[in-house]
């Protein structure tokens, strides 16, 4: 059987004469598993090390010839590989909890926005609310006006059990942070911009 190669990576199977003979092919593996080392076909799952090779940011590819940088690693492994410090290598099981609970976290988030968007319209209509609430509490602040009193009197509970301090006191105070050092930069690159 022939195939056509990148390297070691078995591209497509060929009838073409351009193709390179690598012999028959396992039944029951894709080729995505399989590579040539250039005398026998090699099953990725077989192994306890091989070459990984990054050829963009997050991406990689799996050898069994010297291309990219060796990794003690099964193929099972290959969902697990980061670069650190300029080294591919596997994370450790602790890394891979933070990122589960990461991804789950993340996923919690884009179905409570998902519902708040069915309740409450899309991020410009919440915008517009956030607007229309600014503006009510200034004018209440200004005037004292009873009708917006009892509004936001009404208000104040359901905002409480909404974002309790307990559970938003760290993001919001570090979301403040990062927005000051953020704004200090933009301010001082606009004012270089005068020099």
């Amino acid at each position: 059987m022939k195939a056509i190669l990148k390297d070691d990576i078995i591209i497509n199977i060929t009838l073409s004469d351009k193709g390179i003979e690598i012999g028959d092919i396992p039944k029951g593996i894709g080729l995505e598993r399989l590579r040539f080392n250039g005398q026998q076909i090699v099953d990725l799952a077989t192994l306890n090390q091989m070459y990984v090779f990054e050829p963009v940011p997050n991406f990689y590819e799996l050898h069994i010839l010297p291309i990219g940088q060796l990794v003690q690693m099964t193929y099972s492994n290959r969902h697990n590989l980061i670069t650190s410090d300029g080294a591919i290598r596997i994370q450790s099981p602790e890394e891979i909890q933070i990122e589960n609970i990461e991804s789950q976290k993340q996923l919690i988030k884009n179905q409570v926005r998902k519902q708040i968007e069915r309740k409450t319209g899309d991020y410009a209509d919440q915008l517009a609310n956030a607007y229309k609430l600014i503006f009510a509490l200034i004018v209440y602040t200004r005037t004292r006006n009873s009708t917006l009193g009892s509004f936001f009197d009404k208000l104040i509970p359901f905002v409480a059990d909404t974002y309790p301090l307990n559970k938003v006191h760290d993001i919001l105070l570090q979301a403040v942070k990062d927005i000051r050092e953020d704004m200090i930069d933009y301010y001082n690159r606009i004012d270089r911009l005068g020099e």
